[in-house]
């Protein structure tokens, strides 16, 4: 399916944007290889929770690369094993005193390729907009 697409991802975050939410997406047959959710160049202050990640094994599902991150947390997102296989690309850690703390992936729900998705995510896929 990638083949026919434009090379393009999902979620793109880009520098600290304060009390920012990204909740209750269903991202799927994601292409880019840079993620499905991605928080790049400083983003920070993001909470992203309540997200379904599905059938993307060509993206990262996240990926977050900031050096000296604000704080940013993923959690509560529900991801299928096809699009988690590559897990996640979390450069947080660049600089003279690295900070991992601050750049955090929480509470995440790997579900099989089959289907199997619990109430909340099937919840999240049906409420999402085109």
């Amino acid at each position: 399916m990638c083949g026919e697409l434009v090379d393009g991802g999902g979620i793109y975050t880009l520098g600290p944007q304060p009390n920012s939410r990204v909740f209750r997406n269903y991202l799927h047959h994601q292409c880019g290889m840079y993620g499905a959710l991605y928080h790049d160049g400083n983003s920070g202050f993001f909470n992203t929770y309540e997200n379904v990640i599905a059938v993307s094994p060509k993206a990262l599902w996240l990926s977050i690369n900031t050096c000296k991150p604000p704080p940013i947390s993923v959690y509560d997102c529900y991801v299928d094993v096809a699009s988690f296989h590559n897990e996640t690309m979390m450069n947080c850690a660049c600089g003279p005193v690295p900070n991992m703390s601050r750049c955090m992936a929480t509470n995440i729900t790997v579900v099989p390729d089959s289907g199997g998705w619990p109430a909340a995510a099937k919840d999240i896929m049906e409420a999402a907009g085109p």
